[in-house]
């Protein structure tokens, strides 16, 4: 028999390591660059700011985000190879924002309102094998055919969706979509989302993104787990000078005159 000591220790070890992977999710860590706000410097008062990222475990994932993969990616005339989804298991590796800037930038008469968001993943031995990135935007500018507040698979290209539900397409160079030099061996992500209007018209834009770690079996590809997550984005407005106050008008169909999304380097 082992003295009691000895057990009482191996219960003990069993339950901290136990403990180490119930708490849930992946932990998130800030690095590098970062840049709260950037004041507008063109002719009208303004600025963008950046939302406060935080973490989405999988038990708080939006109750709309699994039926907004399956909206988009189910071909009910050939459901054999449409794409599927489901909540995965939660995570528990390390994410690392490493760089998270709002910019507020001018090109003529335009003025853009953006932000830079690169971060990674460093992986565990507890993850699955194939594990990528899958991002959802909420705007508040129409993007055809999808009105504002529409959630969004991202990308989209001109004719509404792409053609996977992933971030990244087979053709991305990924490592230019990342600011500064991109760690070794690790699931790196990176995007520069912004929208341009005329500055002299008074713009407000608000823009949320849901990014999130997916996996799937080899013997299924199409069908994906949606595991943890970030919550990010940016806010921005412009104004017009009005007496004695600033006249804000909410974003319409006519206040839009660009969008970038995913603009590599």
């Amino acid at each position: 028999m082992k003295p009691i000591l000895s057990q009482r220790c191996a219960v003990l070890a069993v339950w901290l390591l136990l403990a180490a992977f119930s708490f849930g999710a992946i932990s998130l860590h800030y690095t590098g660059s970062h840049k709260e706000f950037d004041n507008c410097g063109g002719k009208t008062p303004g600025g963008t700011w950046v939302k406060d990222i935080s973490k989405i475990a999988v038990n708080n994932q939006p109750d709309w985000l699994i039926s907004t993969l399956m909206d988009s990616f189910w071909d009910p005339y050939n459901p054999v190879d449409s794409w599927t989804f489901e909540k995965g298991d939660e995570l528990y590796g390390d994410l690392y924002v490493s760089h998270y800037v709002a910019y507020d930038d001018h090109e003529g008469s335009d003025c853009w309102h953006g932000a830079q968001m690169s971060c990674y993943y460093d992986r565990v031995f507890t993850d699955p094998e194939n594990l990528d990135w899958v991002q959802i935007f909420v705007a508040s500018y129409p993007r055809e055919p999808y009105p504002p507040g529409t959630p969004i698979v991202d990308p989209i290209d001109g004719e509404g969706k792409d053609d996977k539900p992933f971030y990244f397409t087979e053709d991305d160079i990924r490592s230019k979509f990342y600011y500064g030099t991109p760690p070794a061996d690790m699931l790196i992500f990176g995007d520069t989302p912004g929208a341009a209007h005329l500055e002299v018209k008074p713009f407000t834009v608000d823009v949320s993104f849901y990014l999130f770690l997916t996996s799937w079996e080899t013997a299924d590809p199409t069908h994906l787990y949606i595991h943890d997550g970030i919550y990010w984005g940016y806010d921005g407005y412009c104004a017009v000078p009005a007496p004695g106050a600033f006249v804000l008008v909410n974003i319409g169909l006519y206040a839009v005159y660009s969008l970038r999304r995913r603009l590599m380097r």
